[in-house]
């Protein structure tokens, strides 16, 4: 045997707890049981769980990974694999005239990697296979790459649905859409509806960032479920949440209303972050017309004092009485570094300055590159999805100087939170959320249970002193409690440090 792990609690395929050792050869689980075994490598589990690796189903890691620095948030919390490509973004493909869309996006997908010009779907895996990768990780493509490609074409639905066709046959795991975002925000469920015909006929994954705002969180869900209907897709929609109190009083009718639909067949999901907060690019709160056609055309907008002062009202009204519960986060200038961690009420108070006003402003000085935090969610509405077995963690971690603590602290924090402290969910129904139902849903072969053949992605941790460190303050703080870390049969992470190992591999259908 190349690794013994001796003596831990394992959760197996049954989903049964039992003591045991397993036995890990050429990257695989080759025994479990207790028998003696030789091994040049021993993990002494006594006393602790033996897991299947997390499955991070919602990463935007896509240009971060191909870094030459270990980027190590997911495996300190036992993330294992990654499903990369989210919420209409991915890093590929793109070309010369869409670069700058994709630049847009750096602060959600991280700045450039190694290759500088990757440019299609083929030579972007290609630069994924030939990086160090820490975890596995499983790509989607994004609309918005699409559809920012093909706009402007007489043929533009005609030509996303080859690009995507040809996507999947080169093993993608599906379609994503960020349908807050532009170009998304501009598209017809029918065209959605086309392009999810496509990853249909591949059994692929349609995950979806739904449509945002008050009125539209119920429409959006229904879209979700509409275009499922529509195409037989399996459907996951992207951190589920409600937002503002009309939206939280209606959780229980979402849940409900994608049960019933699952009862009739539907293979629809969600994922969940265990945070009240979100995070996402501050432009999201103008109106969707000021940002049509990218960065560039929104701040030459901007400078037009009229449609400044339309922005500045139609924001108002849809932000309200949330201007004190928006946080600036992240900008890229020295001179406005003092905003972060604060409301945009309080810099607005300290610049005399109304909300719209100083949003819009700031907007302009950091040419839109701005990540926000928006504490907009309640703990109840968050248990009620996240008890669901129908739901799935996902991290949702924007890469960058100042991330949402969920980038570091997601996986670990339910099991300290929800699984030790509240008791909301069982050790085995946590592990059924983070590692074997994504493995079940995204069709990842040999992975996410502890059961012999398997991959060995495994996760040695001690629940009683599992713990979250990473606050919205100190966000990239590491976790505690977490044994070791192991992927394709190699150790990772031990007692908290990298070992150097970078076995992870890409995934494809």
């Amino acid at each position: 045997m190349d690794l013994i792990i001796k003596n831990g609690t394992i959760i197996d395929e049954n989903c049964d707890l039992r003591v045991a050792d397993i036995g890990i050869a050429d990257q695989e689980i080759e025994f479990i049981g207790k028998e003696k075994l030789p091994s040049d490598k021993t993990i002494d589990a006594t006393g602790l769980f033996v897991i299947p690796g997390f499955i991070d189903v919602h990463s935007h890691n896509d240009n971060i990974i191909t870094g030459k620095t270990p980027f190590l948030a997911k495996i300190s919390q036992g993330i294992t694999t990654e499903v990369i490509g989210n919420c209409g973004i991915s890093a590929a493909p793109y070309t010369e005239k869409t670069l700058p869309f994709i630049q847009e996006f750096y602060p959600v997908i991280g700045d450039k990697g190694t290759c500088p010009h990757w440019f299609i779907w083929e030579r972007y895996l290609k630069v994924l296979e030939k990086s160090s990768l820490i975890t596995n990780i499983a790509p989607l493509v994004g609309h918005n790459n699409l559809k920012s490609m093909a706009e402007g074409s007489l043929t533009a639905l005609k030509d996303m649905k080859k690009a995507l066709y040809e996507i999947m046959e080169q093993g993608c795991f599906g379609l994503s859409t960020g349908l807050i975002y532009n170009p998304g925000v501009f598209s017809s469920t029918e065209e959605i509806i086309e392009l999810a015909e496509v990853v249909s006929e591949f059994n692929g994954i349609y995950a979806t960032h739904i449509r945002g705002g008050k009125e539209k969180n119920m429409q959006g869900i229904k879209e979700a479920i509409e275009i499922g209907e529509s195409t037989d897709v399996s459907v996951q929609i992207s951190h589920m949440k409600t937002s503002g109190e009309e939206n939280i009083r209606k959780t229980e009718e979402i849940i409900s209303l994608i049960r019933g639909k699952r009862d009739v067949g539907h293979n629809i999901n969600y994922d969940v972050y265990p945070y009240t907060a979100s995070s996402t690019i501050i432009t999201i709160l103008l109106p969707a017309w000021i940002i049509e056609g990218g960065n560039e055309k929104m701040l030459e907008r901007l400078n037009d004092q009229v449609l400044r002062k339309k922005a500045e009202q139609e924001t108002d009204l849809l932000v309200k009485e949330h201007w004190d519960k928006i946080i600036i986060n992240q900008v890229d200038s020295l001179q406005n570094r003092w905003m972060e961690g604060r409301s945009i009420k309080e810099i607005a108070d300290k610049l005399s300055l109304t909300p719209a006003s100083c949003l819009t402003n700031l907007i302009m000085q950091e040419q839109g590159k701005i990540s926000m935090i928006h504490f907009s969610m309640s703990g109840e509405s968050v248990r009620a999805f996240l008890k669901e077995d129908i739901s799935f963690i996902g991290t949702d971690g924007l890469p960058g100087r100042r991330p949402h603590p969920r980038l570091w602290g997601s996986f670990t924090k339910i099991l300290r939170k929800y699984v030790r402290e509240e008791k909301l969910l069982t050790l085995q129904e946590a592990v059924y959320k983070m590692s074997t139902g994504p493995a079940e849903k995204f069709m990842l072969k040999k992975r996410g249970a502890i059961k012999t053949g398997n991959f060995a992605d495994i996760v040695v941790f001690d629940l009683k002193k599992i713990k979250d460190n990473a606050t919205y303050k100190d966000p990239v703080l590491p976790p505690e409690g977490i044994k070791a870390v192991i992927i394709n049969g190699d150790v990772v992470m031990r007692d908290g440090k990298f070992t150097g190992k970078t076995s992870g591999r890409v995934l494809l259908k």
